[in-house]
């Protein structure tokens, strides 16, 4: 009961709750800017990478992911990519330059018809 006592003289005290207001997790690399966010292809060469070495990490909010980089690319994945290789996640461009692929879920392929890979999605949107 002493845990209890001690929060009913902090609630008649009157002390209050602070609200957050930035963001809890202010990396430089997590500043990007979303250049895509939809459904995408995942390459067949990444998606052999990660299904025979997935490097499982946790992130700040305690979610397991694969994480692959390469040549500026690094790709988050937070389920296992299926067979069809098609999945719903966002691309970000860092402030160095830098390309930031997070794939958060399966897509339905039944529902989601564009199979345009990262690169070819980040290209179209250059050339316009």
């Amino acid at each position: 009961m002493e845990r209890r006592e001690f929060f009913k003289s902090l609630v008649a005290s009157g002390a209050t709750v602070a609200e957050r207001t930035e963001r809890r997790n202010i990396r430089e690399h997590h500043r990007g800017e979303i250049v895509y966010h939809g459904p995408m292809l995942i390459p067949e060469r990444v998606a052999l990478i990660v299904a025979e070495h997935p490097a499982i990490k946790r992130t700040t909010h305690s979610h397991l992911v694969s994480r692959y980089a390469e040549n500026g690319w690094t790709w988050l994945f937070r389920c296992q990519i299926p067979a069809h290789r098609k999945m719903v996640g966002e691309i970000v461009r860092t402030p160095a330059g830098d390309i930031r692929v997070h794939c958060w879920s399966a897509a339905d392929p039944e529902r989601y018809t564009r199979n345009d890979e990262p690169t070819a999605i980040l290209h179209a949107r250059e050339v316009k």
